[in-house]
């Protein structure tokens, strides 16, 4: 009977130290993904600032004015007109006719 009990410490004590193996590796296998993690980050923070510098030019030049004439120069008239234009003087900017 003494050697059932002695048996069973075995395997308890067997079982304690592969699950404490087990949680090792997994937080060895965290550590070196913890790395990766970060730069991934890093790396998707610097993608969403360049996108955002590269953005505010954009929309700027798109914006309209009160009159419906985009800006961005004033060197043409509405967004999308394709009538006849009369050029101001020096023949930089023009309005409809």
């Amino acid at each position: 009977m003494g050697n059932v009990i002695g048996i069973g410490k075995i395997l308890a004590a067997r079982e304690e130290q592969e699950r404490r193996e087990a949680q090792a590796r997994e937080r060895a296998a965290q550590e070196d993904r913890e790395p990766t993690r970060r730069a991934e980050e890093q790396a998707a923070g610097r993608r969403r600032e360049a996108e955002k510098r590269s953005d505010a030019p954009r929309r700027s030049q798109n914006s309209k004015t009160s009159d419906g004439s985009a800006s961005g120069g004033g060197s043409c008239g509405p967004a999308g007109y394709t009538g006849p234009r009369c050029y101001g003087l020096g023949g930089k900017t023009w309005r409809p006719c």
